[in-house]
C-alpha cells in the first residue's frame, strides 16, 4: 500500500508531462514526421481503386509525336497533340479527362484552334490553373494573404468544362497533406475535387433534393437540375455555394450521412448512396486533409501518350476498355528521377529519389475522394487518453514489478498497440498517434520510476546509516545497510579491504605527553588520515590508541573498491606528511598495511555490550603486512590480492613472505604512487629492483646483489633493496636448505 500513492502521483506527472509533449507542436510533428510514416511502412501499398487513370507524358510519348522536346518542355507540344488525346479519351468514353497542365501561353495558332474545339465538342475536360499569391494591407496593421488564379488563355478556359488549381507545397519536406478548396483564393476547390464532381455531376439532383429536406430554401438560388444549373452558373461556383452551406450548417453533413446509412431512401441503390457519400464528404470536412497514399511512383495505372496515340487496334481496344467510365488525369510522370521537376518527397519516394508526380498526386486526392478514405487523424481528446493512459499504465508496470519484468511486459504492450494501431490505419485510415504513447512515455515512465526507485533505495540507507550511528558511529557498511532491522538479522559475509595504519614513536610520545594534550594531539592527526578514508568511500571500523582499521566491504568482489582503498592509502601518507610538518615537535611517521579478502562482519560480544566488527583471517593478515613495514624500512605494504588488475596504481613487487603465525604464503607489493605521479627515477628504481628480486628467487646471489646495490645507488635509504642485500650476502655463504622458492619466513609480529 505504501507504494500505491507514490505510483499513482508519479503516473499522474508522467502522463501529464506526455499529453503536454503531445499537444505541443513538436510532438504533433514527431507524430506525423515519424509515426505517420512508420504506420504506412507497416501497412505498405494498397490497391488503387479501378475509377481512376493517368496518362502520362513522358519521353517516349515526345517520341511518339515525332518532337525533338522531352517530357519536362511537353508544355511546347503542338496542341494538335492534345485534342487528338481529348477527341481519343472522349471516344472512348472516358468520364472526366483532367489536364495537370498550365496551357498559360499561346502556340500555333491552328493547334491552339484545334485544341480550343476538341474541349468544346467533349464538354468534361477540367484544365488546371495556377495562383499567384500576393500579401497587401487592408488598412490594418496585419498583412492580408490572396491567392489570384492564373487561369489559362482565354479561348481554352472558356471551352473547357472548368479551371480549377491543384495547389501543394514544394517544400524540401514530406508532402502528407492537400487542400479540397483553397480558403486564400476565395474558396476555390482542387482540380481532383472539381473532377470528382464533375464525374458524379449526375447525382446534383439528388443531393439538392436531400438538402432540401433537410433545410428549406437553402438552395432556392440553385436550380434542381444539373443541366439548369450549369447553363446559369459554371461548375466552380456550384461547388462554391455548396461548400459554404456545408461549412455555415455544421450538422447537415451528419443528417444527410444517416439518413443514407438509414432505410429511409429506399428508392436510391447502394450505388448511389455510396455516390451521394463520396458527395457529402467532398463538400463537408476539412479543407486539409491527410494523403492516404496507395504506394510508391507508378501504383495508379498509368498509360502513355504514345500507348494512346500510337498503339496498334488490339492494344488501343484494351485500353479504351480500360478506361471507359474512368477519370483520367494527364500530366508528367517520369520513369526516373533524373530531370524529374513536377515531383513531390513523399512517404513512398523512391531510393533512387524518383519522387511522386503531380499529376499522380492529384490522383491520390481523387481516389482518396472517391473511397471517401483520407487519412483521419484521432481526435486530440483520445490521443491525449491514449497518451496518458500508456504513462500510468508504464509508471504502475514499472512500480510493482523488476525492472526486467517491467521492461519485458512494456516493450510487449508497446509492441501490441502498435501491431493494433497499425491494423487500424491500414483498414480504416485512422491514424492513433504511436511514436509519444507506445514509445517516449514508457521510456519516460520506466526510467522515471527507476530514479524513483534508487532515490528511495538511497533514502532508506541514510535511514539505515542514521540507526546505526546510534551504537556504531562512522562505522557502518553502505553496501549492507538495506533496512535498520539488519542490526537483529545476524553476522554478514562480506568482500573487504582492510587497511590498518600504526604510528611510530607513539609510546614514547604518550611517556611524555601530559593525557589532555596526548588526547587534542591524536584528535588532530585522526582528523587528518580519516578524511582520504572517508573521501574513498571506506568505513573506519576501529580505533585503539595510534593503530586505525579500515573496510571497503561490499557483497560482491568489487575492482573500484580496491581501487578506491590504495588511493586512500596513498593519500593517508600526504595527510600525516602534513600532520607532521604542522606539529613538528611531535611527529607520528605513519605505517599502512593493506589486504583483500573474504570476511566475516558481526555482533561480536556478550551481555549488554557488542561490538560490530571484522572478524576472520583476513584482518589478521592485515596486521602482519602493516608490522612488515618496520622491518623493510617501508610505508605502504599491501598483499597481491588487494593491488591486482589496478594498473593506475604503481607498486613493486616486494617479494613473497611468510608472515608469523600463518601457514600460506603472501605475495606482498610496496604502493608507491598513482600513474600520472610516477617519476622516471622511481620508475628505473622498480625496474631495477624487479630483475634483482627474480636473480634473489632464482638462487643467484651474486648477480643479485649487484642489482640490489644498484638500486641502493640509486636510492641509498630504499629499505627493501637494503634487506635482500643482507638476505642475500646471508645466503651466499649459507645458502637456504630443501626446495628454495624464493620465501622468506618472518618470525617476529
Amino acid at each position: 500500500m505504501n507504494r500505491i500513492l507514490p505510483a499513482l502521483v508519479l503516473g499522474f506527472f508522467v502522463a501529464l508531462a506526455g499529453t503536454c509533449f503531445y499537444l505541443s507542436p513538436a510532438g504533433q510533428k514527431i507524430e506525423e514526421d515519424l509515426g505517420l510514416f512508420l504506420l504506412f511502412k507497416m501497412r505498405g501499398p494498397r490497391t488503387p481503386p479501378d475509377s481512376v487513370a493517368i496518362v502520362n507524358l513522358d519521353d517516349r510519348s515526345s517520341a511518339g509525336t515525332n518532337r525533338s522536346t522531352v517530357a519536362e518542355n511537353f508544355s511546347k507540344w503542338p496542341r494538335s497533340v492534345h485534342a487528338e488525346i481529348v477527341k481519343t479519351l472522349k471516344s472512348w468514353g472516358v468520364s472526366v479527362i483532367a489536364f495537370d497542365v498550365h496551357f498559360v501561353e499561346h502556340k500555333d495558332k491552328a493547334g491552339d484552334t484545334a485544341f480550343a474545339r476538341s474541349l468544346k465538342e467533349a464538354g468534361n475536360v477540367i484544365l488546371f490553373a495556377g495562383l499567384n499569391r500576393e500579401t497587401f494591407n487592408a488598412g490594418t496593421p496585419a498583412e492580408v494573404i490572396q491567392e489570384n488564379l492564373v487561369s489559362p488563355i482565354p479561348s481554352f478556359a472558356e471551352s473547357a468544362m472548368a479551371v480549377a488549381p491543384f495547389p501543394l507545397p514544394k517544400v524540401p519536406v514530406r508532402l502528407n497533406q492537400t487542400w479540397t478548396f483553397k480558403a486564400a483564393s476565395g474558396g476555390e476547390p482542387t482540380l481532383p475535387v472539381v473532377a470528382l464532381q464533375a464525374s458524379e455531376i449526375d447525382q446534383y439532383e439528388r443531393l439538392h433534393k436531400l438538402i432540401r429536406e433537410k433545410i428549406p430554401g437553402s438552395l432556392n438560388s440553385l436550380p434542381s437540375s444539373h443541366e439548369e444549373a450549369l447553363a446559369s452558373l459554371k461548375l466552380i461556383e456550384i461547388m462554391q455555394y455548396l461548400h459554404s452551406l456545408f461549412l455555415q450548417e455544421k450538422r447537415l453533413s451528419r443528417d444527410l450521412l444517416t439518413e443514407l446509412t438509414g432505410d429511409s431512401q429506399p428508392d436510391l441503390t447502394p450505388e448511389e448512396k455510396r455516390t451521394l457519400m463520396q458527395l457529402i464528404g467532398l463538400y463537408s470536412g476539412s479543407n486539409s486533409r491527410y494523403l492516404n497514399y496507395y504506394g510508391p511512383p507508378r501504383t495508379l495505372k498509368t498509360y502513355s501518350y504514345n500507348q494512346i496515340l500510337s498503339s496498334d487496334g488490339k492494344a488501343k481496344k484494351k485500353i479504351a476498355g480500360d478506361l471507359q467510365g474512368k477519370v483520367v488525369f494527364i500530366g508528367a510522370s517520369p520513369n526516373s528521377s533524373f530531370g524529374q521537376k513536377d515531383g513531390f518527397y513523399t512517404v513512398f519516394s523512391q531510393p533512387d529519389g524518383l519522387d511522386i508526380s503531380g499529376v499522380e498526386l492529384a490522383g491520390t486526392v481523387f481516389a482518396n475522394l472517391y473511397e471517401n478514405m483520407f487519412i483521419q487523424p484521432l481526435s486530440r481528446n483520445k490521443g491525449m487518453i491514449i497518451a496518458a493512459c500508456c504513462g500510468i499504465g508504464a509508471v504502475l508496470a514499472s512500480v510493482f514489478l523488476s525492472p526486467l519484468q517491467a521492461a519485458a511486459l512494456i516493450t510487449a504492450a508497446s509492441l501490441g498497440l502498435f501491431l493494433s494501431a497499425s491494423y487500424v490505419f491500414g483498414g480504416r485510415g485512422i491514424w492513433m498517434p504511436v511514436i509519444i504513447p507506445f514509445a517516449l512515455q514508457p521510456l519516460v515512465a520506466f526510467f522515471s520510476v527507476l530514479y524513483w526507485k534508487f532515490y528511495t533505495a538511497h533514502r532508506e540507507k541514510e535511514n539505515m546509516n542514521k540507526a546505526l550511528g546510534f551504537y556504531l558511529p562512522d562505522r557502518v557498511v553502505k553496501e549492507l545497510t538495506k533496512d535498520p532491522g539488519f542490526i537483529k538479522t545476524g553476522d554478514r559475509m562480506v568482500y573487504s579491504i582492510c587497511l590498518q595504519t600504526d604510528a611510530q614513536h607513539y609510546t614514547s610520545l604518550s611517556e611524555k605527553t601530559e593525557p589532555r594534550s596526548l588526547g587534542n594531539l591524536m584528535r588532530e592527526y585522526y582528523h587528518h588520515i580519516f578524511e582520504p578514508v572517508q573521501k574513498n568511500g571506506g568505513v573506519v571500523s576501529d580505533v585503539v590508541g595510534d593503530a586505525m582499521l579500515a573496510l571497503w566491504p561490499s557483497a560482491q568482489p568489487l575492482i573500484d573498491l580496491r581501487r578506491s582503498a590504495c588511493k586512500a592509502a596513498l593519500e593517508i601518507l600526504e595527510a600525516a606528511d602534513k600532520f607532521n610538518r604542522k606539529f613538528h615537535t611531535m611527529e607520528l611517521p605513519t605505517r599502512i598495511g593493506l589486504h583483500y579478502g573474504y570476511m566475516l562482519l558481526g555482533n561480536i560480544g556478550a551481555g549488554r555490550h557488542y561490538e560490530y566488527t571484522p572478524v576472520g583471517d583476513i584482518v589478521n593478515t592485515t596486521s602482519r603486512i602493516e608490522k612488515l613495514n618496520k622491518t623493510l624500512n617501508t610505508k605502504i605494504l599491501a598483499s597481491q590480492e588487494t593491488v591486482q588488475d589496478l594498473p593506475e596504481i604503481i607498486t613493486r613487487e616486494i617479494g613473497t613472505f611468510l608472515l608469523s603465525g600463518k601457514s600460506d604464503p603472501v605475495i606482498i607489493h610496496e604502493l608507491l604512487a598513482i600513474q600520472e605521479n610516477i617519476d622516471h627515477r622511481l620508475q628505473k628504481l622498480c625496474e631495477l629492483f624487479g630483475q634483482a628480486l627474480s636473480l634473489f628467487k632464482g638462487g643467484e646471489w651474486d648477480p643479485a646483489i649487484h642489482c640490489f646495490n644498484q638500486c641502493i645507488e640509486m636510492v641509498a635509504t630504499d629499505g627493501p633493496s637494503l634487506f635482500y642485500l643482507q638476505l642475500c650476502k646471508l645466503y651466499r655463504n649459507n645458502p637456504p636448505q630443501g626446495n628454495w622458492q624464493g620465501i622468506i619466513r618472518i618470525d617476529t609480529k
